[in-house]
């Protein structure tokens, strides 16, 4: 069959061999390249990726280690932001406290406390809020000191109004502010029946 085929190679050009050939070459080329080369270069590039947020991952690690070298203490601080943001969002209203609180500002800032009007509770989705009204008597440096302390107080306490009357060497002063805790009440599983 080879002899059949040799006069018809024969006659055929040197430049269409050469042709042939490096087609063939490009053609074996082009499927080494995708077969072998192509993927390697895409899982380099894919692992070259993760390198990446690897070492992003460790340079926020080290820097957390630079800012806090000592662990134990670290952990001792946040231990104590969470007491503290647990007592200023108690899990119950505890409006108790919060009233020792407001007469013990009072007591300190030299204030009369005249009145003290606490609204219903609003439930929220996670959270309550308790209005409260604070009527108190005083000169005008106390009900600032006083209205200081009540925000800064050991409960997450909100402003939302104040008003002032001034009277003889005092001011009248009715503050509202809203006072608040986490959580919210349980719903009774059976609600008693009405008649």
């Amino acid at each position: 069959m080879i002899e059949k085929l040799q006069p018809i190679l024969d006659k055929v050009s040197p430049r269409y061999w050469l042709a042939l050939y490096l087609t063939i070459l490009f053609a074996v080329g082009a499927v080494v390249l995708s077969i072998i080369l192509y993927p390697q270069e895409l899982r380099a590039t894919e692992l070259s990726v993760q390198l990446e947020q690897e070492n992003m991952r460790l340079k926020v690690v080290e820097n957390f280690v630079l800012a806090h070298p000592n662990g134990e203490q670290y952990l001792a601080e946040i231990d104590q932001a969470q007491a503290k943001v647990d007592s200023m969002l108690p899990k119950n209203t505890d409006l108790g406290r919060f009233m020792l609180q407001i007469e013990k500002d009072a007591r300190e800032t030299g204030v009369q406390l005249v009145n003290v009007k606490p609204a219903p509770i609003v439930a929220r989705s996670t959270y309550r809020e308790m209005p409260f009204e604070i009527w108190v008597r005083g000169r005008y440096f106390q009900v600032m000191a006083f209205l200081k302390k009540l925000e800064d107080g050991d409960r997450f306490t909100v402003p939302t109004g104040v008003a002032m009357q001034s009277k003889q060497n005092s001011i009248d002063a009715k503050v509202n502010v809203t006072v608040f805790s986490f959580g919210v009440p349980p719903v009774p599983a059976n609600p008693p029946k009405t008649p």
